[in-house]
């Protein structure tokens, strides 16, 4: 049995490339690039923490990961404001407004975000990175065993769970 001719077929790329979905694209490459942008000024350790930026008008609106990080973003921003201003894009900004992007919108990036490993691995770890004598790869392989949350940490993450 023959199949039937349902017409052209069109690339994905062209289908991408055309009406909504063009629109969307665009509009998700403008967020990241600003969010891009936002966590380049922002010190390292509050970086990953910066889940979301969008311009709304006049408005920096920034999405952090939890309500503690978002306090500290807040204390943050202001030293950054001036620094976004000075895009070509962003020189109408005036003010930043921080909020929480729920957990259940986060999906796998609150999975990884909050992911440690025990402390016996992370050992193991340190003992490997000790007889590479590659230095890049060394310091690599140590980041990842400072990856280990503390007693403390351990104790506090299974009252959240």
């Amino acid at each position: 049995m023959a199949k039937k001719q349902t017409g052209s077929l069109r690339s994905v790329k062209t289908i991408l490339a055309t009406g909504r979905q063009a629109a969307l694209l665009g509009q998700n490459r403008t967020h990241h690039r600003l969010l891009e942008t936002v966590r380049e000024l922002l010190p390292d350790n509050f970086r990953s923490h910066c889940i979301s930026a969008q311009q709304m008008e006049n408005t920096l609106l920034v999405h952090a990961d939890t309500s503690t990080w978002a306090t500290k973003l807040r204390f943050q921003i202001p030293g950054i404001l001036p620094a976004l201003q000075r895009q070509p894009d962003l020189h109408t900004l005036d003010r930043c407004d921080i909020r929480i992007l729920p957990k259940q919108l986060l999906g796998q990036t609150t999975q990884s975000l909050t992911r440690h490993i025990d402390d016996i691995t992370a050992q193991q770890i340190r003992e490997l990175a000790c007889v590479i004598s590659d230095e890049n790869l060394r310091k690599r392989w140590l980041k990842i065993a400072e990856n280990t949350p503390t007693l403390v940490e351990q104790k506090d993450s299974s009252f959240n769970d």
